[in-house]
């Protein structure tokens, strides 16, 4: 028996003289089902076969037990075998996990649940042969070797998963082979789950819920139904009801009476629509517009007698939930026994200062959570101290992590994972689930290339974590060693060599990794240490061994995140550059306006676009996201000239934006003091079209120095190329979660001609 120190996951699988599956003269096992095996059951038939198929190219039977061949694979969830094996069946109720055991020429593999038996025939072929389900990728993705026997070993064991949920969120939608891949890795929730009518999901025994996504506009209150009658019902901005688009779907008045009555009549409407959920989700819009009119702004008087007031953190999360405990009474009235999801993201991330019903399930994410670090790290106290105050309001949690939203650069975030599984699941939260990069050849969405490059480099760490979302007590080492075992074969130990340079300069560089990591920092802090050559050679001695075909394929796609790398190319061009700026200035223009924040004007709100205001500097807007903190200018102690700075800003920005042409290719560079510790600034590029939309987020780009400084002027840089579909580079200079002041000056952007 395998323990932790805290619980029992597994009882150790037992190796035994092999259950012959395939022989010299064919099949030897039949796959044995009930008259009534449930879809799931039926599909592990199907995948069991398949796999064998593709090892051994030898299919074997699927029936009733009377093909005459010597050894059967029973798939169940009978209540006869259940009873059969009471100590594991106890173990595996309430749960999709499953359990093997031999009786003679009889292999059992069951479940109390008909996913649990699915969940069975992928590990029963993970543990007896090699097979590893790398990547989505048709191609090459699924590795193997191929035998002409086939016996199993290990047929005596029983798993359950800690967390009841696990999965991944694809961006732009998950495909069919991005599905199965989660699957066969022991997901049981992915984009899918949210669709009314999807195949797949009964056919696997997924997990499903309602109406999933940002939608208080885009679904239940629409500016087409609502807008014209009741402009009332919608988000007042500067003195005016703001109409809801496509750009910019903004909040609702959440304060209106009004407007709630009739939410909950389309929360009616939606369920009646899409019956048997046990989930329908009520969430906010993406942004932190926040209704300023004077119901909404008005103090709020709490339970137990005392008054929040509107400069208070938690004030519109409250606002918020003061809305969503109305539309969760109402459920639980009408329709007991659902639940009502909604986020705890951007304002609703710090918990409200008012209970939240018990049918309210919390889809929690941590979006400025610094994955280098686990959520215990000091690093990472805001997010910590956001997580535990909403285990003191509810269990009902579902963690809505970041983890795969990578881009090109390994980011080796599997070690945090494991430690903030445990941390959570010690906490009571068995439920969580992961945005993703997708990794489909034959989509059209505009991150598909983006999206395949960044499973060239991050496919170990994905199925790491995917792993550890059923066990995370596992060895993140050892799962790691397995998956380069299994890829890499001969070249396993050079893979590792570069994937630790690689970490290795993820750890050094001074960039936090938020959400989503912009790869050009740590690609340009491995030239300033020195160590590309070092990770071409590791790649070099790869190459150079004997490989599968699909193995190499595998190399080769982690190999072009190296070898066609513009950012090392463009690290020369930087120095350069950098060198003719200070030779021969007169050759660059620099296309920012008011750039060293000498043009003042007085603030004027309600003159720039929807979701932020204008700045004190001329050209320049300014965004923050909560009322407290100032921003302003400050002096520039080197020259005395005037500076642009915030203080005590959670997350702030300062914006200018210029159109550009795709393939234009930009340096850009500002200096920048901080006050103290552990604050950061950041330099960073957007894009919009010419709708004024941001578009080609995973093209967005932060600039950070390699070794933060503090208490002295510091330059950001960086270079980028405008992306296909972004007409419009926003520039922003800001922070997240700033405690003191941070003063910006001097900011240049170059066009960068060929």
């Amino acid at each position: 028996m395998r323990t932790s120190a805290l619980l029992t996951f597994l009882l150790m699988p037992v190796v035994a003289i092999g259950f012959e599956v395939v022989g010299t003269s064919g099949a030897r096992a039949e796959i044995v089902l009930d008259a009534d095996a449930p879809a799931p059951v039926v599909h592990a038939a199907a995948e069991l076969r398949h796999w064998v198929k593709e090892i051994t190219d030898v299919e074997l039977p699927i029936g009733d037990g009377k093909s005459g061949l010597p050894n059967k694979i029973c798939l169940t969830v009978s209540q006869e075998v259940l009873d059969k094996y009471p100590q594991k069946s106890q173990f595996l109720a309430g749960n999709d996990g499953f359990g093997v055991s031999l009786d003679g020429s009889v292999l059992y593999v069951f479940g109390t649940q008909p996913k649990g038996v699915l969940n069975g025939v992928y590990e029963l072929l993970f543990l007896n042969t090699d097979i590893i389900w790398a990547r989505p990728n048709l191609e090459f993705g699924t590795l193997f070797t191929k035998r002409s026997n086939l016996s199993f070993t290990v047929t005596d064991w029983v798993d359950k998963p800690c967390y009841l949920m696990r999965g991944w969120q694809t961006r732009y939608g998950a495909t069919d082979v991005e599905f199965n891949w989660a699957v066969r890795n022991l997901s049981n929730w992915s984009s899918y789950s949210t669709m009314k009518t999807q195949p797949l999901n009964d056919k696997c025994g997924m997990l499903k819920e309602a109406y999933f996504g940002h939608n208080v506009t885009g679904l239940y209150i629409t500016p087409e139904k609502y807008f014209d009658k009741h402009p009332e019902y919608f988000c007042e901005i500067n003195g005016k009801r703001v109409r809801p688009t496509g750009a910019h779907r903004s909040q609702l008045c959440f304060s209106n009476q009004d407007m709630i009555q009739d939410f909950i009549k389309e929360f009616d409407r939606l369920v009646d629509a899409w019956p048997g959920s046990e989930m329908y989700g009520v969430f906010a819009e993406d942004n932190y517009d926040r209704c300023r009119c004077k119901s909404c702004e008005a103090d709020i008087l709490l339970p137990d007698g005392k008054v929040l007031k509107s400069d208070s953190s938690n004030f519109y999360s409250t606002r918020f939930f003061l809305f969503v405990n109305q539309i969760a009474r109402h459920a639980k009235q009408k329709y007991p026994g659902i639940k009502v999801s909604t986020y705890g993201y951007f304002f609703t991330e710090i918990p409200p200062a008012i209970p939240v019903e018990d049918n309210i399930v919390i889809l929690l994410c941590p979006i400025t959570k610094n994955v280098k670090y686990p959520v215990t790290s000091p690093k990472n106290k805001t997010t910590f101290n956001k997580m535990q105050g909403w285990l003191e309001k509810t269990s009902n949690i579902i963690i809505c992590d970041y983890y795969g939203l990578t881009r090109v650069y390994p980011r080796p975030a599997d070690l945090s994972v494991a430690a903030d599984y445990r941390y959570q699941y010690e906490r009571g939260i068995r439920y969580t689930h992961s945005e993703i990069m997708s990794d489909g050849v034959n989509r059209t969405d505009p991150e598909r290339d983006l999206g395949i490059k960044t499973w060239d480099g991050n496919s170990i760490y994905y199925w790491v974590m995917s792993r550890l979302a059923w066990n995370p007590y596992q060895n993140p080492y050892e799962l790691r060693q397995i998956y380069l075992n299994r890829v890499f074969s001969e070249a396993a130990d050079d893979v590792k060599r570069y994937l630790d340079i690689t970490e290795y300069v993820w750890h050094k560089n001074g960039e936090p990794s938020f959400w989503s990591t912009e790869p050009d920092h740590s690609w340009n802090t491995m030239c300033i240490l020195d160590l590309v050559d070092e990770a071409k050679e590791a790649l070099n001695r790869a190459k150079s061994r004997k490989l599968s075909d699909k193995s190499r394929k595998m190399l080769m796609a982690l190999v072009k995140g190296l070898e066609d790398n513009p950012v090392l190319e463009f690290n020369q061009l930087r120095k350069e550059i950098e060198s003719n700026l200070q030779s021969h200035p007169e050759k660059y223009v620099n296309l920012l306006k008011n750039s060293r924040f000498e043009e003042l004007r007085p603030i004027v709100e309600g003159k720039a676009p929807l979701d932020w205001t204008v700045s004190v500097f001329e050209h320049w807007n300014f965004w923050k996201d909560f009322s407290y903190g100032t921003a302003g200018y400050s002096t520039n102690e080197t020259d005395n000239s005037k500076a642009a700075s915030m203080t005590g800003v959670e997350h702030a920005f300062y914006i200018q934006t210029l159109p550009v042409k795709e393939g234009e290719k930009y340096f850009t560079r500002c200096k920048t003091k901080l006050e103290q510790s552990p604050d950061r600034a950041q330099l960073t590029a957007r894009w919009q079209d010419d709708g004024h939309r941001w578009v080609c987020v995973a093209y967005n780009r932060d600039f950070y120095p390699h070794e933060v400084k503090y208490g002295e002027w510091q330059e950001y840089k960086g270079f980028f190329v405008v992306p296909k579909g972004a007409t419009k580079l926003t520039l922003l200079l800001g922070t997240r979660n700033a405690k003191g002041t941070i003063l910006f000056d001097d900011v240049e952007l170059y066009r960068i001609q060929d």
